[in-house]
């Protein structure tokens, strides 16, 4: 009898176990949108659901464009800014690849990076986020191995985006301009038992950086 009590113990737990929801965000350095995004819908999410619930991917390129591949030339919608900030987010995404150390990151540049340089920016996040500024300022600083993060951005990146922040969840669009709640959205995405954070709501974002 008890094993036989085990044995559907067992099943059951099977049986509300479900694959995390994937979920893609392209974003881009200085789009008060994608900042908004991420600090007020993708950071409150993840931290309430976390990582058996969400599988996240950040792409820090946005709707920049590479032009030359072979000399090594892009633009930024942003300037150069951003596109200095979209390598420093592609390097601390490579260096911790945990969503629970590089969002916490990219989500403290976005609340400061309006009054401060870019630089200084970034290596307070650092600081203040107990990563290792010298990696990250290095890999920054590499001219090969920022590169090959930026093509290796743009390439992941949804050629049919129409703007950012630009967010697929298991495949499909996420649509700004439609959906009201991303907690919501991605609780009824998920196969598996709903934690009880699923009763809460997140701020809705409306922003957004047109692809040109």
């Amino acid at each position: 009898m008890k094993l036989a009590l085990a044995v559907s113990f067992a099943a059951a737990a099977v049986a509300r176990a479900a694959d995390p929801v994937n979920v893609l965000l392209c974003i881009e350095a200085y789009c008060p949108g994608c900042q908004q995004f991420t600090v007020d819908d993708l950071i409150p999410t993840y931290e309430a659901l976390g990582s058996d619930v969400m599988n996240v991917t950040v792409v820090p390129f946005g709707n920049a464009h590479i032009t030359d591949e072979d000399a090594r030339t892009m633009t930024c919608q942003h300037g150069e800014d951003e596109c200095s900030g979209n390598s420093y987010e592609q390097c601390v995404i490579s260096l911790y690849p945990d969503p629970t150390d590089h969002l916490a990151y990219i989500g403290c540049f976005d609340k400061i990076s309006g009054v401060m340089a870019v630089d200084k920016a970034f290596e307070t996040c650092a600081t203040q986020q107990g990563l290792d500024w010298d990696g990250i300022s290095a890999c920054h600083d590499d001219a090969d191995q920022s590169w090959a993060l930026q093509v290796a951005a743009a390439a992941a990146t949804p050629a049919d985006h129409t703007y950012v922040p630009w967010v697929v969840v298991n495949g499909e669009q996420y649509d700004l301009d439609v959906e009201t709640d991303f907690l919501g959205f991605i609780c009824d995405a998920y196969t598996g038992d709903k934690p009880a954070a699923c009763s809460g709501k997140v701020a809705k974002t409306t922003l957004k950086c047109e692809n040109k």
